[in-house]
């Protein structure tokens, strides 16, 4: 990539196809960045097993290859134990499937020191398919995400059907409208 922007005083880092022996470093990844997000909304951290994650990611890359990529920078010390060549370093990657005419971003998770650098809007362009393609775009994501989720519509992948997870006190419950018959307050 020789045109590549200079994002916060950084070279842009190379994007490129995983390679197997990089899916536990995706895995940390996202284990690191899940964990930084849960925190910052006061949940506790998910625990450290990766075994099923790799193994997704596993299949991902096998049926998808071109749409699963890692965000590489060449600023790492020689001594990278997640796969990466000396000198590289893992710091972002994209996964997305297609089924027929519908394109759907699986996961795209970024490190937390390199978020708002813009290699996650990079990642996202480069897998996504032409528009004159007609893919259906899809996602799975919260409210919660409000910067992933203006990412994302950007590019057309908004909400198409609601999943609410409402949390608070219920301090008067007489204040709510007659709820349907399967849903209750509590």
């Amino acid at each position: 990539m020789t045109d590549a922007p200079i994002l916060r005083g950084m070279q842009a880092p190379e994007i490129r196809p995983v390679r197997p022996d990089e899916l536990d470093a995706c895995a940390n990844i996202w284990l690191v960045a899940l964990n930084d997000y849960l925190g910052r909304l006061n949940q506790p951290p998910i625990l450290a097993e990766q075994t099923g994650i790799t193994a997704l990611f596993g299949h991902t890359r096998a049926t998808d290859p071109d749409r699963f990529l890692v965000a590489v920078r060449s600023d790492a010390t020689p001594s990278d134990p997640d796969g990466a060549e000396a000198g590289e370093r893992i710091v972002a990657f994209v996964s997305a499937v297609e089924r027929g005419s519908l394109w759907f971003l699986s996961m795209l998770f970024v490190l937390p020191e390199e978020q708002a650098s813009g290699v996650g809007r990079q990642l996202l362009a480069r897998v996504l398919p032409d528009p004159s393609r007609g893919m259906t775009l899809g996602t799975a994501t919260d409210s919660a995400q409000p910067i992933s989720n203006a990412l994302y519509s950007r590019y057309g992948i908004v909400p198409r059907m609601p999943l609410l997870d409402l949390s608070g006190e219920l301090r008067r419950p007489e204040a709510l409208p007659e709820l349907p018959a399967a849903m209750a307050a509590r």
